[in-house]
């Protein structure tokens, strides 16, 4: 059993605690940044352009196209490590690519593919799922409901940044005064 001073604060708490201790941060602070609505699209184009790792509560990002380079950790997966006199943050990473690439997914589609089959039926086994994934079966069956499908994982257009975040950071930050966030 975990001690309660070593797990992480629960899921609704986390992401406030993790955006405190960022903005706090000499080395983070200044290139934290809020967006409006979902961060996926934000932090998939991220990827996408340089690589990295997003650490999200939200498998859907795996589903996004984050580039070669990109890769996705869950918080639910964070543990605390200690090492001797260290501690340190550990968790599993998942790289798309390289899973869509061990799937022997088509290239072009990757994950999305698998989503969608899953999206179409949630109750097959993953062999089927698999297969059908590899041969494009609901893409080529039911073309505008994936174009439909496709919708949520659009990449922003180039150029497109967070321009509300320049409101949201510093009403955040006056709020710190008066708001305390567990930090680890």
């Amino acid at each position: 059993m975990k001690s309660k001073l070593t797990t992480l604060p629960p899921i609704p708490f986390l992401v406030p605690a993790v955006l405190e201790a960022l903005l706090d941060s000499t080395q983070y602070g200044e290139i934290t940044e809020v967006v409006p609505g979902e961060a996926d699209l934000y932090c998939a184009k991220y990827l996408n352009q340089y690589g990295g790792v997003v650490l999200s509560g939200d498998s859907d990002l795996l589903v996004h196209d984050l580039g070669g380079d990109g890769a996705v950790g869950f918080f639910k997966d964070i543990e605390l490590a200690t090492y001797g006199d260290s501690r340190s943050l550990r968790s599993q990473i998942y790289h798309p690519a390289e899973i869509s690439q061990r799937l022997d997914l088509p290239k072009a589609h990757g994950l999305q593919a698998l989503a969608f089959e899953l999206s179409m039926d949630s109750q097959v086994k993953f062999r089927k799922l698999l297969v059908d994934s590899q041969s494009l079966r609901a893409v080529k069956a039911y073309p505008s409901e994936f174009k439909d499908f496709l919708k949520d994982y659009k990449q922003l257009p180039t150029g497109s940044s967070s321009t509300s975040s320049v409101k949201i950071l510093p009403a955040l930050r006056s709020r710190k005064e008066h708001i305390s966030f567990p930090t680890f």
